[in-house]
């Protein structure tokens, strides 16, 4: 199958104009296809990836707390069914001051860019053996009672559950740094992001190329310690924080949209929508 076949079968809207709109999309994805010219590179992030690339600011215009892991192993067979009870529990309660995000995405495979980019021993990047990562986001309204507190204990949850020795989604903390979480004093957090041997490297590297730190923008940087930091990260910050109107949201209206969304490129495909969502609870 070719991608625009791929991609066509993706393309369905809810309304006519949801389904104008991906049509031309999609034949002008047809027509760049069969005009190209194969001895020029098109990067991803100029092609396919704008198709699905977020372009907001962040989903909830609320503070949130992060929970993004990459298994060190294949996960066990239950996770997925354990992380949409974990949403489950999350989803619907913006009366509570309580918006989750979600995001899950497969690595791995022998001819993945991720393994053999790994080969090749070009960055420090870890966790090349990664084949799940996701994404458990809890934003809240921090002027609801209790919404923190609420967001926190779900979230702990989450991680003492997911993550450890006996975790259903992975057996040790592996974390990448676009979705860097919690703690941000390197010093502290570093096996979280680099295998031990990599971490040595970078702060080998560190030390040769910037002995005194002048490259040293905050905590979250290689070879940070609170005994050697530069003075300028103990400087005060005086940015002034500006605050967006925060969102009001209609639960059911949101859900209902979604489903129904999801139920006409179901049908579209010929999928039974019975066995396609979990029940209401």
């Amino acid at each position: 199958m070719y991608a625009r076949e791929y991609l066509w079968s993706a393309s369905f809207g809810s309304t006519w104009w949801e389904r104008f709109k991906e049509w031309a999309e999609q034949e002008l994805i047809n027509l760049s296809m069969t005009l190209r010219d194969d001895s020029v590179i098109t990067p991803v992030s100029e092609s396919v990836t704008q198709l699905w690339t977020y372009h907001g600011t962040r989903e909830f215009n609320y503070p949130f707390l992060k929970n993004a892991q990459v298994t060190d192993k294949v996960a066990t067979s239950g996770w997925s069914e354990w992380a949409a009870t974990r949403i489950d529990a999350m989803v619907g309660r913006s009366s509570d001051g309580l918006m989750v995000f979600v995001q899950c995405q497969n690595f791995g495979g022998e001819n993945s860019a991720v393994t053999k980019n790994g080969k090749r021993k070009q960055t420090s990047y870890a966790w090349r053996n990664t084949t799940i990562g996701y994404n458990l986001d809890v934003f809240y309204n921090a002027r609801m009672q209790n919404a923190q507190k609420l967001a926190a204990e779900w979230q702990n949850i989450n991680i003492a559950e997911g993550v450890g020795p006996n975790g259903t989604f992975s057996t040790a903390d592996h974390r990448w740094f676009w979705a860097s979480h919690g703690d941000l004093d390197m010093s502290k957090v570093w096996p979280f992001y680099y295998s031990t041997d990599d971490y040595a490297k970078c702060c080998k590297v560190k030390q040769t190329v910037d002995p005194s730190g002048v490259f040293t923008a905050n905590t979250f940087v290689v070879g940070y310690s609170p005994e050697t930091a530069p003075k300028h990260l103990a400087a005060p910050c005086d940015i002034a924080v500006v605050r967006k109107p925060e969102e009001v949201f209609d639960d059911a209206a949101f859900a209902k949209e979604h489903a129904d969304r999801a139920g006409l490129r179901a049908q579209a495909k010929g999928i039974a929508t019975a066995k396609l969502f979990r029940p209401r609870r």
